[in-house]
């Protein structure tokens, strides 16, 4: 298993064939051998799912979870999507959602090189779920979207917050396009909310692994299996000095870095001088996306005199600066504590 996800790593660079065929002709070579010889685990056969629902690079980590996990004996199932909703993450208003048959055809390529045979999440929906999705969108109003259930699921205000992602900003009030985005990103949350209740019904999971949580494609199962009692461990990708690493949540969004049992003790440790200039370094390279693979700013204008003339600010006036997280960042939804939004702290 080593030796496969060293694979992984060493075979990116190669420019011959894509890095997953060459992982596919190693895993065909080991992997079966490696199976058969998979020891019963010590507490227990679990039945996991692991729900890679977002056609992505990243999906590969759940991929070699999952196949860590079959090693040591557990039953996992893999789903990914197969199509069929109205809209996804996959799409934002400047780069076109991509075909579904291409999104599916990627993913099936991308997961069978690690042996596993998928889940379609399509196997779950029909064409009356469709309908009933769009049943229950029409004619409302953008008050009523946001107040939508389903199942005991908020798919109304899952759906308001992936209209922020789209549109990159944070939408006040839809104009008619955007209210048109707003309830189809609703019918999705629907129809990704009868998946999950079919799919925890159908496959009776010990534990579901999924990315994150909480961001649109992934909350109405979490949310799911938390009411079913099913215990959900999630995970996300951190970027520090160059190095990717991972954060695993158990029953908790992943992207939530709860540091609450720690501070208190943490926050009493002065830093020593080479703490402060390895955080200085990390930042300032951040602030150049040096560190990231995610360069939101490629371009930006950071010349002070630039800002102040773009806010028509003058000369000698007095600045105060608020530091808010992004209004996309999955991170900082429904975490308004004090405030009912980032825009009504920052007012």
């Amino acid at each position: 298993m080593n030796r496969l996800l060293s694979l992984v790593l060493l075979r990116l660079g190669i420019r011959k064939r894509s890095w997953i065929d060459h992982l596919g002709d190693q895993r065909r070579r080991e992997l079966p051998s490696l199976l058969r010889r998979a020891p019963p685990p010590r507490d227990g056969r679990k039945k996991v799912l692991v729900y890679s629902i977002t056609p992505w690079n990243q999906g590969c980590v759940e991929h070699i979870l999952a196949t860590a996990l079959r090693l040591r004996g557990h039953e996992v199932a893999s789903v990914i999507c197969g199509g069929a909703l109205p809209d996804c993450e996959m799409h934002y208003y400047d780069f076109k959602r991509p075909a579904c048959e291409d999104c599916v055809r990627d993913a099936k390529h991308v997961i069978s090189a690690f042996g596993i045979t998928p889940v379609l999440s399509t196997r779950y929906l029909n064409d009356s779920d469709l309908a009933l999705a769009s049943k229950l969108t029409l004619g409302k109003s953008e008050e009523e979207l946001h107040a939508l259930c389903h199942l005991d699921i908020p798919v109304g205000r899952v759906a308001r917050f992936q209209l922020n992602v789209f549109y990159q900003t944070f939408v006040v009030r839809t104009d008619d396009l955007q209210k048109e985005q707003f309830r189809t990103f609703c019918a999705s949350s629907i129809l990704l909310t009868e998946i999950a209740h079919r799919i925890l019904e159908d496959l009776k999971p010990d534990v579901v692994l999924e990315c994150d949580g909480k961001a649109f494609m992934y909350r109405p199962l979490y949310l799911t299996a938390r009411r079913m009692g099913i215990p959900v461990v999630t995970w996300e990708e951190h970027a520090f000095d160059d190095q990717m690493k991972f954060v695993f949540n158990h029953d908790s969004y992943a992207g939530e870095i709860h540091l609450e049992s720690v501070w208190d003790e943490e926050s009493r440790r002065p830093l020593d001088g080479g703490m402060t200039a390895r955080l200085d370094r990390y930042f300032e390279r951040w602030r150049r996306a040096e560190n990231t693979p995610f360069k939101y700013h490629q371009n930006t204008d950071r010349r002070p005199e630039f800002a102040l003339e773009s806010l028509g600010i003058g000369q000698g006036s007095p600045i105060i600066c608020c530091f808010p997280n992004m209004i996309r960042d999955a991170a900082a939804f429904d975490r308004d504590v004090a405030f009912k939004s980032l825009i009504d702290w920052i007012l």
